[in-house]
């Protein structure tokens, strides 16, 4: 097994100055959200609760499984995310990443209710990476819930015809 020391060393060989490491570690963290999602998507799938919109359900999913991983390691995403903060080259990955998740939202048959259901689950998963989650399980599962019902009842709503 390769040594801490002979790590950095061969690290250092590849990356030349600090921009270099971080856009190599924003590059391997924006990676992260994708295969996540997929995930999350495909698991709403397996247990039928995909409902009016797979994005909105893969990423209640997602945030179920991060909830039940306790994950304590997250501080690296939040410390490469607050970096990437006023350089607009690192967090253009990042930035890409939610820009095509909006653009799939505004195609959603659950209207702007898909919309709504990510951001308010995006809230969720902030609270926990800062650790500000003080609701129980049973509260955040009444809201991932009601906004998976929200997005069936836009779904089912009579859509107004143009003009009206």
């Amino acid at each position: 097994m390769q040594s801490a020391r002979e790590a950095l060393c061969s690290l250092w060989k590849t990356v030349h100055s600090t921009v270099q490491l971080l856009q190599l570690l924003m590059n391997r963290y924006a990676d992260r959200p994708t295969a996540r999602l997929e995930e999350g998507v495909a698991a709403a799938r397996e247990k039928g609760t995909a409902g009016a919109d797979e994005t909105a359900a893969g990423f209640a999913e997602w945030y179920r499984r991060f909830r039940e991983e306790k994950a304590g390691y997250t501080n690296f995403g939040l410390m490469i995310l607050t970096l990437s903060a006023t350089d607009e080259q690192l967090r253009a990955r990042m930035s890409d990443w939610y820009r095509r998740i909006f653009e799939r939202l505004r195609g959603s048959p659950a209207g702007d209710s898909a919309l709504i259901a990510v951001l308010a689950i995006e809230g969720l998963f902030y609270l926990r990476h800062f650790q500000l989650d003080v609701l129980d399980e049973v509260t955040e599962e009444r809201i991932l819930n009601t906004l998976a019902s929200l997005c069936e009842a836009a779904r089912e709503a009579p859509k107004a015809a143009p003009g009206d």
